[in-house]
């Protein structure tokens, strides 16, 4: 433990700052932490990134992992950075265990991971001082009045946009299982959530749902699924809403991609 506090003790504030990132997206290109970061020279940041490679703080994805034309690194936490948020972060055992994990991940789970990234990098963008976007991963959960059920329904993110006195709130979730009883096990669980007591305990109107669809085919069954079983309970409050993999990256998460269910299906902003 003295040796990693002798190490710590040499790095910097920004170079924390990218362990603190890499904790909460897991995966990160250097561009997307030069942005998180708001610096303008690429040398200095990869300065940084090579300073904690050689210190076992960080390291690489495998480049046989991703298949991918471009030479683009993406970066991880190493042993050295989990030991040292472990020291100074209330993670529990779950959490070390993910991200003691996360070298062996696969290809798709480390592109999802990046595309948070950029989709919370296109929120920061478009903020404005009327209408804003808090953009919240799993790891920034436990600091949530509702973290246990979060924790529990383990959507992708959790997003909270106010606009003057209003307040709006999502579960973004990347849907990535095809088969389906697995897709009407992720709708009834959202569902049986939202119907809780637990959740009326926040005194919040549940989140909108938004699931991101692997393609078009999973889309229509997840959305018919969805109405099926909203009009079989009456659940007018059910807000449900769909898109595709494709619709995201193409448009953005604030482009007119999603289409909502609340026991018809109409299309929503």
């Amino acid at each position: 433990m003295t040796q990693l506090k002798n190490s710590t003790n040499q790095l910097t504030t920004r170079e924390l700052d990218i362990i603190h990132l890499l904790y909460r997206f897991r995966f990160l290109t250097r561009s997307q932490i030069q942005h998180f970061l708001h610096h303008k020279d690429h040398k200095t940041i990869q300065l940084w990134l090579n300073k904690l490679i050689s210190s076992d703080f960080i390291t690489t994805v495998t480049p046989d992992k991703i298949n991918q034309e471009s030479k683009t690194k993406i970066y991880l936490l190493a042993e050295g950075g989990v030991k040292y948020l472990i020291s100074t972060e209330s993670i529990d055992h779950l959490a070390r265990q993910r991200l003691r994990k996360d070298s062996e991940r696969s290809a798709e789970f480390i592109q999802h991971q990046l595309l948070l990234a950029d989709i919370a990098l296109d929120l920061e963008q478009q903020n404005t001082t009327s209408d804003q976007f808090e953009f919240h991963l799993r790891a920034d959960f436990k600091t949530f009045p509702a973290k246990d059920i979060l924790e529990e329904l383990k959507p992708n993110a959790y997003l909270v946009r106010q606009r003057g006195d209003r307040i709006d709130e999502y579960l973004l979730e990347i849907v990535t299982d095809t088969f389906a009883e697995g897709l009407r096990a992720l709708i009834k669980r959202y569902l049986a959530t939202c119907q809780s007591c637990d959740w009326e305990e926040t005194g919040r109107p549940f989140p909108v749902v938004q699931l991101v669809c692997p393609n078009e085919r999973t889309l229509y069954y997840l959305a018919g699924f969805t109405r099926r079983i909203a009009k079989l309970q009456d659940l007018s409050d059910v807000h449900v809403r769909f898109t595709t993999l494709s619709e995201l990256k193409r448009s953005g998460i604030r482009g007119p991609i999603w289409s909502e269910v609340n026991c018809t299906i109409s299309e929503a902003n």
